[in-house]
């Protein structure tokens, strides 16, 4: 009995976190999808279908691996990539060699801030049938450089001091994820469901 309820008493904090992770919103929706690809191959790779509970529908050629694919979210300050390998074979990773980069719907490429190396997935690789998140942000010259006649809507005039990402969801085009120098991920928007 005394180990019952010592055991009890160990795993009641995971019940009260499952509960409230339960009873919260989700923060961030899924707003990008993407398969491996070569970046040549990208205008074939397009999404025709999105919803919560199926997923993405989506047109690929033989060469992609759709088993290697990752989410990606807007938040209010950074974005949130998931990848998710579903292959056989581990994905190289590493702080120095992976490059994220976002086109804005203008045709502008910005390297995104992977942020330092302590707060980057301690991990050389992921695994045969495993996922990783990676948090970035923009880099603070894309913040500096943006104004009021930027061509992306700027709601607050004071978020060139708070670095808020006033960005909308079609203001970005498409999002590459290169890893380990090697594996190549493009993401797209999804589409939203018209009302």
């Amino acid at each position: 009995m005394k180990t019952l309820s010592r055991m009890l008493f160990q795993i009641w904090p995971l019940f009260l976190l499952l509960f409230a992770a339960g009873c919260t919103k989700p923060i961030l929706v899924n707003d990008y999808f993407g398969i491996q690809m070569d970046p040549q191959e990208e205008n074939y790779f397009k999404i025709a279908s999105y919803s919560e509970k199926n997923g993405a529908n989506y047109q690929s050629t033989p060469n992609m691996n759709p088993r290697v694919f990752a989410w990606a979210s807007l938040a209010p300050s950074y974005i949130q990539v998931s990848v998710f390998n579903q292959s056989e074979s581990p994905i190289p990773t590493s702080w120095l060699k992976d490059v994220f980069t976002v086109t804005l719907s203008g045709g502008k490429e910005v390297l995104m801030d992977k942020g330092n190396r302590d707060s980057y997935p301690a991990i050389k690789e992921i695994p045969a049938r495993g996922s990783t998140v990676y948090r970035l942000v923009f880099p603070k010259y894309f913040w500096n450089a943006r104004g009021p006649n930027s061509g992306i809507r700027n709601p607050k005039a004071n978020w060139v001091e708070n670095k808020s990402t006033y960005l909308h969801k079609e203001d970005i085009s498409r999002i590459d994820v290169k890893l380990g120098g090697q594996v190549e991920i493009i993401l797209k928007p999804v589409p939203v469901k018209k009302k």
